[in-house]
């Protein structure tokens, strides 16, 4: 993700992947499935996801019971963002 005009993210290139999760996961639970998934620790990362109502807002995915905010505000369905601590968001 890049930080582009008037604090709009872009994403360029970079992988992409599908995981699946349920809605009452613990956060380090998911952090276990996105690091096995991705292959690398995500020390030094934070998650981010968006809701259908305004896929341009990310919110931090952060503590348990944030998945069930992903899954209940997007139907059981959601984007997830992986992005550097660095990056201003």
């Amino acid at each position: 993700m890049e930080c582009g005009e008037n604090g709009v993210l872009s994403y360029i290139g970079g992988r992409s992947d599908c995981v699946w999760f349920r809605q009452d996961m613990r956060f380090d639970d998911v952090v276990k499935v996105v690091e096995g998934t991705i292959e690398e620790g995500l020390r030094g990362y934070r998650l981010w996801y968006n809701t259908k109502y305004d896929r341009k807002m990310l919110l931090p995915l952060q503590r348990d019971g944030d998945m069930g905010k992903l899954m209940k505000g997007n139907e059981e369905f959601g984007y997830m963002y992986i992005a550097k601590r660095d990056v201003p968001i």
